[in-house]
């Protein structure tokens, strides 16, 4: 829930309830979505330094979704290694996303006060700036990519330090049923806690919704939705095959055993979308060494020859991210941003029909705070009750 964009606005959600059914859930979304198109005029590699210095929030996946975008445009192969290297670092900023949401904003759902510090500040010092052990120019966004030259020993030693701060945060959970269901009955930690509320008081279950998982993407007809777009309203409200989608960690990790049990006995609502934060956290976290292997030291001398339009899509941490660019002349002459935040806050998107179709469970505004905790919006949300 932390902001992202420079004026970033926000999205007002205002919830009307008769007792403790919400009938009706109303999205307004404040974000610029527009900014994107004052890229225009800009050389392509301008661009992408201009996006991710724009955003504080998914930095790194803003900056890559931009640099694949240019890629395709130009026609451009970064090669194995510069893949790897962009699925670390991505790997990296989402376990700093997830683990900075369960620290800062889970206490708040449990009625604390944040108290972890320490653990984030060693998790920022060991992932924020990843590259530099990788990207020893900073280059890391260059569309082609940048010079490759892994500091392997400084890397595993970053690698060590996220997981030691992960352990000490107490985010480390089992991913087994029975370890994970002995985990939260200690309950040390605000993770485990916090599972430990929704199955005290029965609300494991509780924003549960029909709207189907974004689990997958076809690049080619996202590419004709979003050129097709000339009035912005695809960007702003975002449907797939003809409805809303839900996209994220749950999206992404439905599929693993214990997200997948838990799924089955309670549906998809609070407990598998927060368990899904957690299962990811430490799956990116074993990934990242498996790639640190695949990256070797080089460099690429891209020669542009595509058709000057292009789509970046990457998983950031809350879900499908997609930059699309067309370039002219050198110039950028359109781009657009599809974000995470329009998807999963879509008027009837996963947000308001959970609110409104799951069973019923804590008070209306209690419920809303979790959803929107569970979600994760890249910007503040504001929420009002009559």
């Amino acid at each position: 829930m932390n902001g992202g964009f420079a004026g970033e606005g926000g999205i007002d959600i205002a919830v009307t309830a008769e007792g403790d059914c919400i009938v009706d859930v109303a999205i307004t979304n404040h974000r610029p979505l527009g900014l994107a198109s004052r890229l225009a005029g800009f050389t392509s590699e301008a661009a992408v330094r201009r996006i991710a210095a724009l955003f504080s929030v998914c930095r790194i996946a803003q900056g890559l979704a931009g640099s694949i975008a240019v890629e395709q445009a130009l026609g451009i192969d970064p090669g194995p290694s510069q893949k790897a290297a962009r699925a670390l670092l991505l790997r990296g900023e989402t376990v700093l996303e997830h683990a900075t949401c369960a620290l800062l904003d889970w206490p708040v759902l449990l009625g604390k006060r944040p108290t972890t510090f320490h653990a984030l500040k060693a998790l920022r010092a060991s992932l924020a700036d990843l590259w530099d052990c990788i990207y020893p120019d900073g280059d890391w966004m260059r569309p082609g990519g940048g010079w490759l030259a892994p500091d392997k020993t400084a890397l595993m030693a970053r690698l060590d330090a996220a997981e030691n701060a992960i352990e000490d945060a107490r985010l480390a959970l089992p991913l087994d049923t029975a370890g994970w269901r002995d985990w939260v009955r200690g309950a040390r930690g605000t993770a485990a806690e916090l599972f430990s509320l929704l199955e005290a008081e029965g609300w494991e279950g509780c924003g549960a919704s029909g709207v189907p998982l974004l689990d997958s993407l076809d690049e080619a007809a996202l590419e004709r939705c979003l050129a097709a777009d000339a009035n912005g309203a695809f960007v702003a409200q975002p449907e797939w095959e003809g409805g809303p989608r839900e996209t994220g960690p749950l999206a992404r990790r439905a599929g693993d055993p214990l997200v997948r049990a838990v799924v089955a006995q309670h549906g998809r609502g609070l407990a598998a979308r927060f368990l899904a934060q957690c299962v990811e956290t430490m799956w990116c976290l074993m990934e990242m060494r498996d790639l640190a292997e695949e990256i070797y030291r080089d460099r690429n001398s891209p020669i542009p020859v595509g058709d000057g339009v292009g789509l970046g899509v990457v998983e950031a941490a809350r879900g499908w991210l997609a930059h699309r660019i067309e370039i002219a002349d050198g110039r950028v002459c359109r781009y657009q941003i599809l974000a995470p935040t329009e998807w999963n806050f879509h008027p009837r998107g996963a947000l308001a029909r959970g609110l409104m179709e799951g069973r019923r469970g804590p008070p209306p505004e209690r419920l809303a705070q979790l959803m929107v905790a569970a979600l994760d919006s890249c910007v503040p949300c504001r929420l009002k009750l009559p």
